[in-house]
């Protein structure tokens, strides 16, 4: 069963583009105030890493014009999810008490997004394929 592209769709496509881009921002202003002490190199390092998961997100509108619209409707969801997720993450991190394993988290929640962002792909590609 295929869904139809109700009104809703442009402007769910639409907002998980803008949230990927806006919680993209967020998450690298948070990792500078974050790593003010950290070596430049390091820090640039750092911030392609963090950016990455959310330039990948923004990506996949033209990828997607061949899936069904329940596949695009649920990878759009899980954008937006995966960025808010992420700039809970940092701001957490960023502005709670600074304890020994405080740059875990800028490492770590890339590598999750990137898994996440993996499973929904592969979800949404099998959804299509039946």
């Amino acid at each position: 069963m295929r869904l139809r592209a109700h009104s809703w769709y442009p402007s769910l496509r639409s907002a998980a583009w803008i949230v990927a881009l806006v919680a993209g921002a967020g998450s690298l202003g948070l990792l500078l105030r974050a790593g003010r002490n950290t070596p430049p190199l390091l820090l640039v390092l750092l911030a392609v890493w963090v950016a990455s998961p959310f330039l990948v997100a923004a990506m996949p509108r033209k990828v997607l014009k061949r899936c069904s619209n329940a596949s695009r409707t649920f990878l759009y969801s899980a954008t937006a999810l995966i960025a808010l997720a992420s700039l809970i993450a940092y701001g957490y991190d960023a502005f709670r008490p600074r304890k020994a394993q405080a740059g875990f988290v800028f490492v770590a929640t890339p590598l999750v997004s990137w898994l996440t962002l993996a499973t929904v792909v592969l979800l949404a590609g099998r959804r299509r394929l039946k």
